[in-house]
């Protein structure tokens, strides 16, 4: 079984930040091989520096969307921009019909709806669209680019999505089938704490820097607490940075706040070990890689009820759920952990865990693509 996997977020070294969103594909894609599947990676390049060879996964990079943006900001309402995502999508079209002649391709999986399920579309071959998030949240409710979400998950032979919140809304959308099929980057167990002060409840946010995400919120419900607050370590890149440390800056937050800037897999498990909770204030979501990596390594969680996240952290007593964009409510939620035993929240962290085990979502697909050769 030969597979061709294309994705406009592929990791070319494990430092690259501009590909944080596609960290959980090679560890995915390596059990993938195991399971005796070829796979042919294709990416946009993203990045001057080479791709760090694997000679399990090799990877086959054409031309990107030529703007330092990332696609996601791009605006397809803006001319230029239009013709940038235009171009980008018929230079993917190309490359992915040469890429399955040339290696013979029985099936492509296509990470993300649009993009790449969209591209997978014009290829004359079995494809997979795996949703991820942004692409039905944001994409498929947009007048404008839901046609092409709606032409990815309808000509697709299999649909999938990494929540169940998700899978329901592509059904929902389609009015077919969509299998759950988890995301998960395991991170390195044996990494010491990152070396925090212990003086006041240390808290992380792992996110990238953008609207979505709601950490302007949490700097917000911050400024709700009465010194000493809890110290909050924000870690990942994005277009708002300037933005949030103004708010960082004008809230009177400067003793309370430190920017970490992106974090590769160990300095993240490092960081995850030393901190007291996880706060994901996120806006809209599926159930982020930040949430099961948390879990894994055991630490409470403050979680907007979002996407599934309230439901797993509410059935496995995880930690605290409060609504999104409710600065006040966080405010609260920030005290009561603060005040409350650990143990209170990580007794089912194993048994959360579980649900998301890389294995078990490998077999999934390896079962329905081996179905082909039947």
């Amino acid at each position: 079984m030969n597979l061709a996997v294309i994705t406009h977020l592929y990791p070319a070294h494990p430092h690259a930040p501009q590909e944080i969103p596609g960290n959980f594909l090679p560890p995915f894609l390596r059990e993938l091989t195991r399971r005796g599947i070829s796979v042919r990676v294709l990416a946009p390049q993203s990045t001057p520096e080479p791709d760090v060879a694997d000679p399990l996964l090799p990877v086959e990079r054409f031309a990107g969307w030529g703007d330092a943006r990332p696609l996601g900001a791009l605006r397809v309402t803006n001319p230029r921009d239009a013709l940038r995502v235009a171009r980008f999508v018929w230079r993917g079209i190309r490359a992915l019909n040469a890429l399955i002649a040339r290696e013979r391709i029985d099936a492509v999986l296509a990470c993300w709806a649009i993009p790449a399920g969209f591209i997978a579309s014009f290829a004359d071959k079995p494809y997979a669209v795996w949703g991820l998030g942004t692409d039905i949240h944001t994409s498929a409710r947009n007048p404008i680019t839901r046609a092409f979400v709606l032409r990815a998950l309808k000509r697709a032979r299999w649909r999938y999505a990494n929540s169940h919140a998700l899978a329901r809304m592509v059904e929902e959308l389609t009015g077919v089938d969509c299998a759950l099929l988890p995301n998960m980057r395991p991170l390195p167990r044996d990494v010491p704490p990152a070396d925090f002060p212990r003086d006041r409840m240390n808290l992380l946010v792992a996110a990238r820097l953008e609207y979505v995400k709601g950490i302007d919120v949490l700097l917000d419900a911050l400024a709700r607490i009465s010194p000493p607050r809890p110290r909050v370590y924000i870690a990942g890149v994005g277009t708002l940075e300037d933005d949030l440390r103004a708010q960082t800056t004008r809230l009177n937050l400067q003793d309370d706040v430190t920017f970490l800037g992106f974090l590769d897999a160990r300095a993240l498990a490092a960081a995850l070990r030393a901190c007291d909770a996880l706060v994901i204030p996120s806006r809209a979501e599926s159930v982020p890689m930040i949430f099961k990596e948390g879990v894994c390594l055991r630490v409470p969680v403050i979680a907007t009820d979002v996407g599934d996240l309230g439901d797993f952290v509410r059935e496995f007593d995880a930690g605290l759920v409060v609504p999104p964009g409710d600065a006040s409510a966080l405010a609260d939620a920030l005290i009561e952990m603060r005040d409350a035993p650990r143990a209170r929240f990580t007794a089912r962290h194993d048994e959360l865990a579980a649900q998301f085990d890389l294995h078990r979502a490998v077999e999934k697909l390896a079962a329905d693509l081996q179905a082909l050769r039947r």
